[in-house]
């Protein structure tokens, strides 16, 4: 039985750490690159300005430039969170919870086990009807000895309802733990996806009709998102690392838990509606749905978001527009 409960502790640890970290490196992945581009292009802008003379400034070569950096958000974002797309790590999502489903099936349902003589003794905090049970399994056990000269050789059967409650230790009562640091990754996307469409506001409220174009406000904004796509980027790759050190330590958790309880199981101690087909499929059928809920909500913020920029960045070149044409 200890075999059958390694391999499954295995099974799953590699479950996580080979379906369901590739999808956090995904994710990563992509944020990464969006960083990179959105970086460069702030980046290429920054140091076209940087050949302008702040004091004598020629209005239409800004504009000119500023039209090219208007029209480069438009292209991006237009492509950037396309609603309903299917992006690599929701497709590896749904890899994942086929493998988990696929791990599962092929756990035993039930087994039997031999009681334990810890199942018998009666301890002084059990209920009375538990200290009953306990004293009829020890009566069970003397009648089985009569018949036996070698006492070792006597044991009670006992039925384990091992996948249910693996499937309880291992997956329901942990994976959303380990589902954590995949929605820090999402809510960190989003935040930053959040500073650059409200730093972009703020660069083009530099530019106002009648006033000067206030160029050094301008700069400093550029180098600060510079700045935090470099910092950004330092934050991103600690994240699959964090998530490994969370499997690491949930598994080595829950090996103490299931070695700690594991005696009880098979018995009226151990006995739990958890432990069941029905509570087993609906808790996993239940985080299953809140995970798509969550990871659908996540990419109606982010579509949200990015079209907000883009309208932004619409009324921004009709007014670089307005301002040519009084330039002209």
């Amino acid at each position: 039985m200890e075999h059958a409960i390694k391999t499954a502790i295995t099974a799953f640890e590699s479950l996580y750490s080979d379906k369901y970290i590739p999808v956090i490196n995904s994710r990563v992945s992509n944020i990464s690159e969006i960083i990179s581009t959105i970086n460069a292009f702030h980046a290429d802008y920054l140091l076209q300005l940087e050949k302008l003379d702040a004091l004598n400034m020629d209005s239409q070569q800004f504009l000119k430039l500023h039209k090219q950096y208007l029209n480069t958000v438009l292209e991006y974002n237009k492509k950037l969170y396309p609603l309903g797309a299917t992006v690599d790590s929701k497709s590896g999502i749904e890899l994942f919870y086929s493998e988990r489903d696929q791990l599962i099936a092929q756990l035993d349902r039930r087994v039997r086990d031999n009681e334990l003589t810890e199942n018998r003794i009666t301890q002084k905090d059990n209920a009375l009807l538990l200290k009953v049970i306990k004293k009829l399994k020890q009566f069970r056990f003397w009648i089985k000895s009569l018949f036996k000269k070698d006492k070792t050789t006597v044991f009670v059967k006992k039925r384990i309802p091992l996948r249910y409650y693996l499937t309880n230790e291992l997956y329901i009562n942990s994976f959303p733990e380990l589902w954590l640091p995949y929605k820090e990754i999402v809510i960190f996307e989003i935040e930053l996806l959040e500073y650059y469409r409200q730093s972009f506001t703020l660069i083009n409220n530099c530019i106002v009709f009648n006033q000067p174009v206030n160029l050094n406000e301008i700069k400093r904004l550029l180098a600060e998102i510079i700045q935090k796509s470099a910092d950004s980027q330092a934050i991103l790759k600690e994240f699959p690392e964090g998530a490994k050190q969370t499997i690491r330590e949930l598994i080595a958790t829950k090996t103490k838990t299931i070695d700690t309880h594991y005696y009880r199981l098979g018995t009226i101690e151990g006995k739990s509606i958890k432990n069941s087909q029905w509570y087993t499929e609906r808790a996993i059928k239940k985080i299953s749905s809140k995970q798509q809920k969550q990871l659908r909500s996540w990419e109606i913020s982010l579509f949200s978001i990015s079209e907000d920029w883009c309208s932004n960045a619409d009324l921004c070149v009709v007014k670089n527009k307005a301002l040519w044409a009084r330039q002209s």
